[in-house]
């Protein structure tokens, strides 16, 4: 239920402000909505306050550094599939790309939830801003540590 009404919410949000209907033209398609709670609900996403909070949410969402690939059972579930990764590349003779972040799981889990192989080349693929702040974190890591 919770999520219905959330998604009821986006959609007459995104029609009132970005598609500038109407009541009217919204009943259309929200036959539930009667008139009084149009005129309430465009007020309070015009509000000083809604803008604010819609901005501070964009400005967290955009600090997000890569979504991760875990699924339901997190890291439990992906580390026995991650260690099957690691026999295959020996068993293929191929480096590691994740040997570099070994030394701290932390590290090594949050890149490897955030990269994925690619099934054309099989090469694995990480997003920019991961790759970025990984060298950032290994590049500060004691070198006992790194080594």
């Amino acid at each position: 239920m919770s999520k219905a009404l959330s998604s009821w919410k986006t959609r007459v949000k995104e029609a009132i402000l970005e598609d500038n209907k109407t009541w009217e033209e919204l009943k259309e398609k929200e036959p539930m909505i009667d008139e009084a709670t149009y005129n309430l609900f465009k007020a309070r996403c015009e509000s000083e306050a809604a803008k604010a909070a819609s901005a501070k949410g964009k400005a967290m969402r955009a600090q997000i550094i890569g979504n991760h690939r875990l699924g339901a059972g997190g890291y439990r579930s992906s580390k026995p599939k991650w260690d099957k990764e690691d026999a295959e590349f020996i068993a293929a003779g191929q480096p590691n790309p994740y040997e570099q972040y070994k030394s701290d799981p932390q590290t090594e889990y949050f890149v490897r939830a955030r990269s994925y192989k690619d099934k054309a080349t099989s090469n694995i693929v990480t997003d920019p801003k991961v790759q970025e702040f990984t060298d950032a974190v290994v590049s500060s890591l004691p070198r006992d540590l790194v080594d």
